[in-house]
């Protein structure tokens, strides 16, 4: 595939194209073809926001677990995913021919079909796309960038189809999208070489590449042999004066955060001397715990032993690697980078999307529960101490008021644009574009953002512009030009106000929890933003848009909006 790394660009491109079309369109499907009530679109849209909360980190961890059989698993599921969207079609045609009730609930069928088997594909395509990049996962963001490109473009495309050729057009990019989709995961061969290979071979194959990079340590098999030749009299002092040198010359990056959890219980000095005595670690990239070996570990706990020294946690063999915790390579090491940045210098928009985790893989979190590391102890954990902080609670509340309030207007969006302005499906296309823009466009400022203003002016921005923009739409007349034109130019702020608010949270989640707590914060936020919250706002936005109207799910949006801000405000000002 060569260093331009074309297949995880291909990866995405499929994906994406699958919510761009049919999936951007679905709830006018539901009411067009087959005729559904505000309240019944509701919950057949609501139901993979809640579903996703286990699907994802089960089928996460299946593919982390058998990773041979990653690329057969994605496409087994792209295939059955796919179908159940596809069979829509085929039920828009027996409308009529049974009843209302027996249609809903095939449709709710369908609805969770699609739910168990496509809602995980996003976080499986990251976890390939991470597993693909191996030691380069600081490219990650230049991946992920293809897939906004191609939802802004189909999603454009699709509505010049609905407009020419009626909403059931719009699943005509969908099945290729589906097929070109499960040709690539076809394509990717993973296997266990990376983590069932023997050791020695593991390590005859890092030196050797370390010997071009040179960003390898030293090898402790060549050690022993050297010492029972001429450097056998080498005292510690010595010893420790070239182990300090190569630490100097070749670990010139922090630690990994996986292993932070483990240094933090060591006393300094007893931390370095294991550390000289025993411990180097490799890394390949600027900073990738799930890359790194450790070496000769079976001759250092012998030692260990023999001194009545319990093992160094760093000497445990490293196991399959997970996608969180590939996934948090990848932002540790694009933090690293932008850390490292002059103040006027701007990131490349791979490198900033690299620092922002997808909420599909941070639900991916939960795939690690009840694993154990090599202590015997919990993978994930999260203190409940960590949980009785007001500021944190508050904070919470907010992340999952506005996920509610966010998926209440953008779930129903074509609706409101067909029922209530009369905008032709042409012109609802250019919110791919539009939003797409201005998501990216956060993303790529939020360094920037963050080391000028506060998180608490951030989230005041965000949500101001928000109940501005609900404001706005809750003027805007039926079958108006400029009104239109006004309703397309509001989605690039509700686009910047999503990103700000996901990138903020991110963020403000990592100041909250140590480094081994991260996984599990992460996970429990897209557990609020993308599943509770979606899932509960397309629930009642379906209530009030069918009993209310468009001008009572705007207002009641803009107040769910401000009550988190608020509860978010009193949080800060007492903690």
């Amino acid at each position: 595939m060569g260093a331009t790394y074309v297949l995880p660009k291909l990866l995405y491109v499929s994906l994406y194209s699958l919510y761009g079309s049919a999936i951007g369109y679905i709830a006018i499907f539901y009411d067009e073809a087959i005729k559904r009530s505000p309240q019944e679109i509701g919950l057949l849209m609501a139901t993979p926001y809640f579903v996703q909360i286990i699907s994802s980190p089960l089928w996460t961890m299946m593919a982390d677990k058998y990773p041979n059989f990653q690329g057969r698993l994605m496409a087994l599921l792209t295939f059955l995913g796919g179908s159940s969207i596809m069979a829509l079609l085929l039920l828009a045609d027996k409308v009529g021919v049974y009843s209302d009730a027996i249609i809903f609930w095939m449709a709710m069928y369908l609805a969770l079909m699609f739910s168990f088997f496509g809602s995980p594909l996003t976080a499986l395509v990251d976890s390939s796309v991470l597993k693909i990049l191996g030691d380069q996962k600081i490219l990650y963001g230049n991946q992920r960038l293809w897939g906004s490109i191609s939802n802004g473009v189909c999603i454009f495309v699709v509505g010049i189809m609905v407009s020419a050729l009626g909403i059931k057009s719009s699943f005509y990019l969908f099945g290729a999208g589906m097929v070109c989709l499960i040709l690539f995961c076809l394509m990717m061969r993973f296997d266990n070489d990376g983590t069932m290979k023997s050791m020695d071979d593991e390590q005859q194959r890092l030196l050797s590449k370390s010997e071009v990079r040179g960003n390898y340590a030293y090898n402790p098999q060549q050690q022993q042999q050297q010492l029972s030749g001429d450097v056998m009299e080498e005292d510690d002092e010595d010893q420790q004066s070239r182990q300090s040198s190569i630490l100097s010359n070749h670990t010139s990056y922090a630690p990994p955060p996986f292993f932070s959890q483990y240094q933090q219980q060591q006393q300094q000095q007893q931390q370095q001397q294991q550390q000289q005595r025993f411990s180097m670690w490799r890394r390949d990239s600027t900073a990738s715990h799930a890359n790194t070996l450790l070496l000769d570990d079976d001759v250092i706990d012998d030692d260990a032993n023999s001194r009545g020294d319990p093992p160094h946690p760093l000497l445990y063999t490293l196991t399959a690697t997970s996608t969180m915790h590939a996934a948090m390579d990848a932002q540790y090491e694009a933090s690293q980078v932008l850390s490292n940045m002059e103040q006027h210098d701007y990131p490349s928009i791979g490198l900033a999307l690299s620092h922002i985790p997808t909420v599909e893989t941070s639900l991916a979190a939960f795939s690690l529960l009840g694993q154990q590391d090599g202590l015997g102890g919990p993978v994930l954990s999260l203190k409940k101490s960590s949980l009785k902080s007001l500021r944190v609670q508050t904070f919470l509340v907010m992340v999952l008021l506005f996920g509610l309030s966010y998926s209440m207007i953008s779930q129903f969006l074509f609706l409101i644009y067909r029922n209530d302005l009369g905008m032709k499906p042409s012109h609802m296309g250019l919110t791919g574009p539009l939003a797409g823009v201005a998501e990216v466009t956060a993303f790529w400022l939020s360094k920037k953002l963050f080391d000028r203003f506060s998180v608490t002016t951030l989230i005041a921005v965000a949500h101001i512009m928000f109940v501005f923009r609900n404001l706005v739409f809750m003027s805007l007349k039926r079958d108006d030009s400029i009104c239109i034109v006004i309703a397309l130019g509001l989605q690039m702020i509700n686009g910047f106000c999503y990103a700000m608010i996901w990138t903020t949270a991110v963020a403000e989640v990592d100041s909250f929890f140590p480094e081994e707590q991260r996984a599990m914060a992460q996970g429990i936020l897209a557990a609020l933003f993308s599943g509770l919250g979606y899932g509960l706002g397309c629930v009642i936005s379906g209530v009030i848009y069918d009993g209310f109207g468009c001008q009572c799910l705007l207002g009641v949006s803009a107040c769910v909006a401000f009550l988190g801000f608020s509860i978010f405000y009193v949080g800060r000002s007492i903690d």
